[in-house]
């Protein structure tokens, strides 16, 4: 990818820093939001988002927010920072990330700095614009500021990509903010050693970031932690293979290493989650919106690495999962013997599969 512009990394990281930022939160109403997002489309007035229908946008209270899960047209027509250069910079960290999402920017002189604002259907925006999510932004503010460099730029945009790829304004907006934003720091971590990033800088503006904590963030010493397992699984190029797939994984001491060692070696970038249990790592749970194979020769590479996979489930209709691994754990029966490459090799779809029902004898 060609180098962009030092101005650019400058204009994007104030505003993702204005997002991300322990200062008091600034609020615009929800008419101004809306106002800004007609003006950066050109698109016509309607009678919703009018300036006394007040809804403070903050912040602080939500990173996710900042970063948008839709494919818009009109992109080339957003003023201020060109989104021709903003969108390139995206794609370049969704594809380190093996995230397929877009983010919005624009500028609007209706806000001091930068927020995020997300429409919803009440703003009378056209169907396009409308639940998405948008970095509004000050191009005079953002001007003034002269202090990025590009890991910085990586960090903070691998760990806004973070809270979309872990569904934390969607499916998992029940997460406790702390554990949110130290899934994003993990992602924040991965994209800088995707982009060959050095680990003694990103340590020095964690702990600058971080700090003593707050209300809504884990302190230096603690966020280090996910931000240094991110980096270190992450430095190699993500895998063609599990782009856009969301692989999630519960680490444990049990599993002593071996399935953190598999993903990286795969270069499978995945969601920490926290276990419930330190039963060791025994299935996988798949949903049938992909190819198998990937499932398949994901269990393969676990089992000769020397971990025991009993089992491999379809995801219940109930969690709404949309192309998810789950490596995980749960309570299987006594007679149950665990898979073997042989049995793993002849399994064409996500389907309910242990010992007992393989394709294939041991």
């Amino acid at each position: 990818m060609k180098t962009l512009s030092s101005r650019f990394h400058v204009a994007c990281l104030t505003i993702l820093i204005a997002v991300w930022s322990h200062a008091p939160a600034l609020a615009i109403t929800r008419g101004q939001g809306v106002d800004c997002v007609r003006e950066a489309y050109h698109l016509q007035t309607a009678q919703a988002g009018k300036e006394g229908d007040v809804a403070p946008v903050d912040q602080n209270h939500g990173d996710a927010e900042g970063v948008a899960s839709v494919d818009q047209h009109g992109d080339d027509e957003l003023v201020g920072l060109a989104e021709s250069d903003a969108q390139k910079q995206v794609r370049h960290i969704q594809y380190v990330l093996g995230n397929l999402l877009l983010v919005h920017v624009i500028a609007c002189d209706k806000v001091d700095n930068g927020v995020a604002f997300h429409t919803v259907e009440r703003d009378g925006l056209p169907a396009d614009y409308t639940n998405a999510d948008y970095i509004i932004y000050k191009k005079a503010w953002v001007d003034q500021k002269l202090n990025s460099d590009d890991l910085s730029i990586n960090f903070l945009l691998g760990h806004e990509f973070g809270h979309i790829f872990n569904a934390h304004d969607t499916s998992a907006a029940h997460m406790p903010r702390k554990m949110k934003e130290l899934q994003a720091d993990y992602s924040g971590g991965c994209a800088v050693a995707r982009l060959k990033g050095q680990w003694a800088p990103l340590e020095s503006l964690v702990k600058n970031l971080r700090g003593d904590g707050s209300d809504n963030y884990e302190n230096a010493e603690t966020s280090l932690k996910w931000v240094r397992a991110g980096f270190r699984n992450c430095d190699g190029d993500p895998n063609p293979d599990y782009i856009g797939i969301r692989v999630v994984y519960f680490p444990k001491e049990t599993d002593n290493g071996v399935v953190t060692q598999v993903l990286s070696s795969l270069d499978i970038n995945y969601q920490p989650g926290i276990s419930e249990n330190e039963m060791a790592t025994n299935g996988i749970t798949c949903t049938t919106d992909y190819d198998f194979a990937k499932v398949r020769k994901l269990a393969i590479a676990l089992t000769r690495a020397g971990a025991n996979i009993y089992w491999i489930n379809k995801a219940q209709t109930r969690l709404n999962a949309v192309k998810r691994i789950t490596i995980e754990s749960d309570d299987i029966s006594e007679t149950w013997t665990p898979l073997t490459t042989r049995q793993l090799a002849c399994l064409n779809t996500c389907d309910a599969w242990n010992s007992e029902n393989s394709c294939s004898s041991p």
